[in-house]
């Protein structure tokens, strides 16, 4: 896009360089042949990071970097500080991302909130015809998305029994989850700002979950610049919220209206292309690698002294994962993540240990150092 802005505008300007990521042991990892494509038609090279040597690491999980939440793991950091060597030593001030792009232009098919338009709109021949097509597409019995999207529909209260979404892992502690109404924020947002069609609702849930990620993100400590996101633009945001879900998410057509918008600018290979790159085997092979260290953390974790997880659990939910069982390995890093942090926390002196075990009490019992 920006080549096609340049050339366009004959403007004098540099052109931007890509920086990809690949991983040829992810049996999805096919990011290599597209991002190449990019590269060919743009006659200019880009940064490529392999990002396979995540997994072959054997850095701690441990982040050394104080952060003012949970979510950093040492695992990552020879990446990260790969990435910011290539910023810093090719003079880049300005870092274009593209966070946003699945969220809010159709890159996740999941067509429950579009189908529940349809139901709350009462265009039942509509539904009748959107559910046989997605059916096909997602091959589920059609009665599977009817129920789910009636779900959607729902108010969480209610929702967070009967959908899967809301499913505490085995992990957390009942009482935790219950009192922290976990179930409900994993499906939910607390403002719709009156909006009641299902994908107005989703648009602006995913606003506010994006938001609240960004706004606690920790910059890169190793290089300056300043990170843009288009995708987030509040113009094209506005844009999505005004114009019909369908042009969005057609059955079959994952980020359809871009798809579309894009022809002629970007290579048809990539334009009509179906599978994406989804990272399973590198966080698996890092917690097969880790397995000892994580073994020893969860002895004696603050997390579970906190009443947060129950420790066996969680091993046993990892040596699930080793094994190669279907887990959420992106819940179990952020697990992971947690107990890091607050041991970091303890380490500076901003948690009292001693007090811990009664963070749960009486406020009077909490002791924390600014």
């Amino acid at each position: 896009m920006a080549d096609d802005i340049i050339a366009k505008d004959g403007l004098s300007v540099p052109s931007p360089d890509t920086l990809s990521y690949y991983d040829t042991t992810e049996p999805s990892g096919e990011d290599w042949t597209y991002f190449q494509m990019v590269e060919a038609k743009r006659g200019r090279t880009g940064i490529h990071i392999d990002s396979s040597r995540l997994g072959t690491s054997p850095a701690s999980f441990e982040c050394t970097d104080f952060c003012p939440l949970p979510g950093a793991l040492g695992s990552g950091k020879k990446i990260g500080a790969e990435r910011a060597e290539a910023v810093r030593s090719g003079g880049y001030r300005a870092v274009l991302s593209g966070i946003g792009g699945d969220e809010f232009l159709g890159g996740v098919p999941n067509p429950s909130a579009s189908l529940g338009d349809l139901i709350v709109q009462f265009k039942f021949v509509s539904l009748a015809r959107q559910l046989m097509a997605w059916s096909m597409v997602k091959r589920r019995p059609w009665i599977h998305l009817l129920w789910q999207a009636a779900i959607d529909i729902l108010p969480p209260s209610l929702g967070q029994y009967l959908t899967k979404q809301a499913k505490i892992e085995p992990w957390i502690r009942k009482d935790f989850a219950r009192r922290t109404r976990l179930a409900i924020r994993q499906i939910d947002v607390d403002e719709h700002f009156g909006l009641w069609l299902p994908t107005r609702r989703s648009y602006i849930a995913g606003v506010q979950t994006m938001a609240g990620n960004l706004a606690k993100s920790r910059p890169p400590a190793q290089t300056l610049e300043e990170a843009r996101y288009p995708y987030l633009d509040q113009t094209l945001i506005e844009f999505i919220l005004s114009i019909p879900a369908t042009q969005m998410l057609r059955p079959g057509e994952r980020r359809s209206l871009m798809r579309r918008s894009l022809a002629g600018i970007v290579p048809q290979e990539i334009l009509s292309r179906r599978t994406k790159q989804v990272g399973d085997r590198t966080p698996r092979v890092t917690l097969e690698k880790s397995w000892g260290e994580l073994q020893n953390i969860y002895q004696s974790s603050l997390s579970a002294r906190l009443e947060f997880i129950d420790e066996d659990q969680l091993l046993k939910t990892i040596s699930d994962a080793r094994a190669g069982k279907s887990v959420g390995v992106v819940r179990v890093l952020w697990t992971i993540s947690l107990e890091y942090w607050l041991r970091d926390l303890a380490a500076r002196g901003l948690l009292d240990v001693a007090t811990a075990p009664y963070l749960l009490g009486p406020p009077q019992k909490v002791a924390m150092t600014a």
